[in-house]
């Protein structure tokens, strides 16, 4: 389940058969996620005992969207007595936009972190299996550049919802080398993702499952909302 953006998705995994759904997510997710997961549970025919897991992103992410999903995920598992898998969401936008563009083998993930800020990491994509180049940040849109190493790579893209968004402070160097790709993390890219993690032991306990939030501060006051828009 994947709820770190404006944009909610389940999906549920059996054999080479996908069962998905997504709808609104934000402050929406808290109130339809546990029934959009019975739902898709329903569909493919299955009950939570049947998984051999549960995956979410843990971020970063939406506050309020990380940590509905963390807590559902918990607590579904635990009632089950499942483990679960927390992936980077930074990383499921690279592995949609992978997946629309094979071509391409190295993905800098921006996420819209409001406040005039981005969440931003990079991977790349190497015999078969992700790597980080850079780990998930929060920064302002002028401090955004490649890692120094993909400088002379023709085969990387910016990916994510945070390009256009903030596409007036991004420096000359990413606008002129980069054709950027729309991309949200969803359950689609987690299901993608979750056996190489399952295989290298990165399942946990539920009560071992926290959000990755990066920013501690999750509001502007009144004053800092008025200098940031002169």
């Amino acid at each position: 389940m994947d709820t770190s953006t404006e944009l909610m998705s389940v999906a549920v995994g059996i054999d080479d058969q996908v069962f998905h759904d997504e709808g609104a997510g934000g402050a929406q997710s808290s109130a339809h996620l546990i029934a959009m997961v019975m739902l898709v549970l329903k569909q493919a025919g299955i009950g939570l005992k049947d998984l051999n897991a549960i995956v979410f992103s843990h971020g970063p992410g939406s506050f309020t969207g990380l940590r509905t999903a963390c807590a559902v995920s918990q607590g579904l598992a635990l009632g089950a007595d499942l483990p679960v898998i927390g992936i980077d969401s930074l990383l499921a936008m690279a592995q949609n936009a992978k997946s629309e563009h094979p071509q391409f083998n190295r993905f800098l993930s921006l996420m819209d972190a409001r406040m005039n800020q981005m969440y931003a990491g990079a991977y790349e994509w190497h015999n078969n299996q992700w790597s980080m180049a850079m780990a998930p940040v929060l920064i302002e849109p002028q401090q955004l550049s490649w890692p120094a190493h993909w400088h002379d790579d023709d085969h990387k893209r910016v990916c994510g919802n945070a390009f256009a968004a903030h596409q007036t402070h991004i420096g000359n160097e990413l606008k002129l080398l980069s054709d950027p790709i729309y991309s949200l993390p969803n359950a689609l890219a987690l299901l993608t993702l979750a056996p190489h993690t399952w295989r290298n032991g990165h399942a946990m306990d539920p009560d071992q499952a926290f959000p990755v939030y990066i920013r501690d501060k999750v509001a502007q006051t009144t004053a800092e909302r008025n200098q940031a828009s002169l």
